[in-house]
């Protein structure tokens, strides 16, 4: 998956965006965690984490909702496999699920993030 991130990492720079690949954030709690992809909008200082996974399951729940209360930020998950009740859950949460699929452009999903952060 780190090669879709780095090529949406060059799309999103082109669109004006600051990236950070494997970027390491400081929590509230003090703990480090560190991401595929933060990306931030200068112009309106919006900022999202974003996470590659292949499956994203009911087991990431709870991981995930601790990381968005110590964050504060937010969240975009990119997955192949996205369980239906996981998603939902997550997005009353206020993630953002994007299901990449087979021959999706990396273009595309630079797009959508970028969306997300206008």
């Amino acid at each position: 998956m780190q090669m879709n991130a780095r090529k949406i990492r060059d799309k999103l720079s082109s669109l004006g965006f600051e990236v950070d690949v494997n970027a390491v954030v400081r929590g509230i709690a003090g703990f480090n965690y560190k991401f595929d992809l933060i990306v931030e909008n200068p112009s309106t200082g919006k900022k999202a984490i974003v996470i590659f996974l292949d499956k994203l399951d009911s087991r990431h729940v709870i991981p995930l909702l601790a990381l968005r209360y110590d964050l504060d930020t937010q969240h975009v998950i990119l997955a192949k496999q996205v369980e239906a009740d996981t998603e939902l859950i997550l997005n009353e949460a206020g993630f953002k699920v994007i299901k990449i699929s087979c021959g999706q452009e990396d273009e595309n999903l630079a797009k959508r993030i970028a969306c997300l952060l206008r």
